[in-house]
């Protein structure tokens, strides 16, 4: 069961061996688990794997006359493709909303 579930720590293992009708300590369990390599858990790329499929970002940039020109990017991180994007000069609420 740790084998399977290396992120589960004693009390969660000894939880699920109660529920199964073995009565055993926590301690009893740490004594037979692995010592875990020091970490935070899931990995970044896991995180966004499992829950992330989009992304947003505005950007302002400048024309060649060096006006200021809003760009609005839609991406699909799963494809990694820009899905949609859009250009102003003069953002505004109603317009991002439109886009979105």
């Amino acid at each position: 069961m740790a084998a399977r579930n290396p992120r589960w720590g004693a009390e969660r293992l000894r939880g699920e061996l109660l529920k199964l009708a073995i009565r055993v300590s926590k301690r009893t369990v740490q004594r037979y688990l692995k010592k875990r390599v020091p970490g935070d858990g899931h990995r970044w790329s896991t995180f966004l794997r499992n829950h992330v499929t989009w992304a947003c970002d505005f950007v302002q940039t400048f024309d060649v006359l060096f006006r200021p020109i809003f760009v609005l990017f839609f991406l699909d991180l799963k494809r990694r493709r820009i899905m949609h994007a859009a250009v102003t000069r003069a953002p505004s609420d109603d317009w991002c909303a439109q886009q979105a």
